[in-house]
């Protein structure tokens, strides 16, 4: 009789491989290569780019992980990208810390839900920390596109240890800084410098900057005699 298969999750798939539990078990359990494996035979995926910066997602990973990045484009809406991919426009958001509806034209590229484990079979996946949305994204890519994300990997790990990476690595910052910049202003109608100044105090943390920015607004509402500069330092805010 042929054996089945277990295919409740990547970690069951290992142990029903190497038989049982224990020692050895564990040994084969722990090595990158093998859980990447099974998580590729688990998800019935084309291959792997990159490395998990949580590799227990390897492990943990369900469907909600998986995403398709999206190029945003004049005219689009949450709305019509909500009908157009059969998801709702609070998921979207929430997936990609949006925090406006016009915050959506901020950003060069959005991440979209997938609705079945039959749209991950048979794609790359690259793993992505999104530092915007504070989250390890798997995003689905065809062969062309994972040829292309591998290409660029190796060619900024080649550059990594130089002046030339150092750059690289200084002008991503100044670009995400700049995205977050542009956010903040679109959702609380901000100018570029005082949004600028709660992002600095925040660390450049979103969620902070927004809290900041509240704590003075109903500071100022409730203060005799309206926008005064109030000289009481800002209030710790708990992560």
């Amino acid at each position: 009789m042929r054996p089945r298969t277990c295919t409740c999750c990547p970690a069951a798939l290992i142990m029903a491989i190497v038989g049982g539990s224990g020692a050895a078990a564990s040994d084969v359990f722990l090595r990158p290569q093998v859980r990447r494996a099974a998580f590729m035979q688990h998800w019935r995926l084309a291959g792997l780019v990159g490395s998990a910066r949580n590799p227990m997602i390897l492990d943990t990973a369900a469907l909600g992980h998986f995403v398709r990045r999206h190029v945003v484009r004049r005219g689009d809406t949450l709305t019509g990208l909500a009908v157009c991919h059969g998801c709702e426009v609070t998921t979207i958001m929430r997936l990609n810390n949006l925090i406006s509806y016009h915050s959506l034209h901020s950003r060069e590229d959005v991440f979209l839900p997938v609705a079945s484990a039959s749209e991950v079979a048979g794609c790359y996946v690259l793993f992505h920390y999104c530092r915007i949305a504070r989250r390890e994204l798997l995003v689905l890519l065809n062969e062309a596109e994972a040829q292309t994300a591998r290409t660029t990997m190796l060619d900024a790990e080649a550059g990594a240890g130089g002046v030339g990476g150092s750059r690289l690595r200084k002008a991503e910052e100044e670009a995400l800084q700049g995205k977050l910049v542009a956010l903040l202003c679109r959702s609380r109608q901000l100018d570029q410098a005082t949004a600028k100044f709660y992002l600095a105090e925040a660390g450049w943390c979103l969620k902070k900057a927004l809290a900041l920015y509240e704590q003075d607004l109903q500071w100022e509402c409730r203060a005799p005699g309206g926008r005064r500069r109030r000289r009481a330092p800002l209030q710790p805010l708990q992560d």
